[in-house]
């Protein structure tokens, strides 16, 4: 009986030793799970590219599996501008990579099924980012803010997307099943050409612009541009051909950069806060309008 109770008294000094334990390894902060995993909870100051290796080595020649990024591991850390995650990993947890402003890319690994809840909002220098089939769950904003994503593509494995999961997003291509709060995304679905985007493919209908071009010509054979190039504040001037006769509702709404534009007699009808917080400073008006919605100028 006494060597059971030794022994029992040795494994629970072992779990509370390993529930407490904290260890660093290169660039990177480990907190251990349990026998056999840790989590990612952090980097050293000076960290600004990160390579997660499937498994890591403590002082004491025991050897984890890594299994998630903590929650709220790189909050704030605007060193940081390349993170590869590895196949191990396989929940990325809340705030984690929140207001990583010069995190650029990053590929979710086929091996993650959730990213919590705002595991990446704020980072507006993301430009490429690639969701592997593995993952099921996007929670609440969890790309909320990236303004410099221009095209997603969700997989049909994913069957939950939080509220504003993808606010400020460009365009995001998805066709599985997941419905319920607004995911905030500028643009759904939709055919992409030539950094443009539009409605579908005729090309009539204009929904987006994912290019970095200041001076735009949109082409010809649009006939209704919406909302395409809402707060996108590289643009300085747009040429509008002479198919378009509608431009609508907050299409160029907070371009603060855009000095020119030219508006052809074609156009009949303008939206609401069309121009709210463009930079224009004078635009002639053709004869030919009929409509301006309120606040096109505000």
């Amino acid at each position: 009986m006494k060597k059971i109770i030794t022994l029992l008294c040795a494994a629970l000094c072992a779990n509370v030793l390993w529930a407490q334990t904290t260890f660093t390894v290169g660039n990177l902060i480990y907190t251990v799970i349990d026998f056999n995993s840790v989590k990612v909870s952090g980097c050293s100051d000076s960290a600004t590219s990160l390579v997660i290796p499937p498994t890591v080595t403590d002082n004491n020649s025991i050897t984890y599996n890594v299994t998630s990024i903590e929650s709220y591991a790189f909050l704030y850390n605007n060193r940081l501008n390349s993170v590869t995650l590895p196949n191990s990993i396989t929940y990325i947890g809340e705030f984690s990579f929140y207001w990583c402003t010069n995190l650029d890319s990053i590929v979710i690994p086929n091996s993650v099924t959730t990213i919590d809840d705002y595991a990446f909002s704020g980072c507006s220098s993301l430009r490429s980012l690639v969701i592997s089939n593995s993952v099921t769950t996007i929670d609440e904003s969890a790309f909320h803010g990236c303004t410099s994503l221009s095209t997603v593509t969700i997989p049909n494995s994913v069957t939950t997307i939080g509220f504003w999961a993808f606010r400020d997003v460009k365009h995001i291509i998805y066709h599985g099943t997941a419905s319920g709060s607004p995911w905030g995304a500028w643009n759904m679905n939709g055919f992409v050409e030539n950094e443009f985007i539009y409605n579908d493919s005729t090309k009539t209908t204009l929904i987006g612009y994912m290019g970095d071009n200041t001076n735009v010509v949109i082409p010809n054979g649009v006939i209704t541009i919406e909302r395409a190039f809402y707060k996108n504040t590289n643009i300085t001037s747009v040429i509008i051909p002479n198919s378009v006769t509608t431009i609508g509702n907050n299409t160029f709404y907070s371009c603060s950069n855009l000095t020119s534009i030219i508006i052809p007699n074609s156009v009949t009808s303008i939206g609401e806060y069309t121009f709210y917080g463009s930079g224009l400073t004078s635009i002639i008006l053709s004869d030919s309008l009929t409509s301006i919605g309120k606040n096109v100028f505000s």
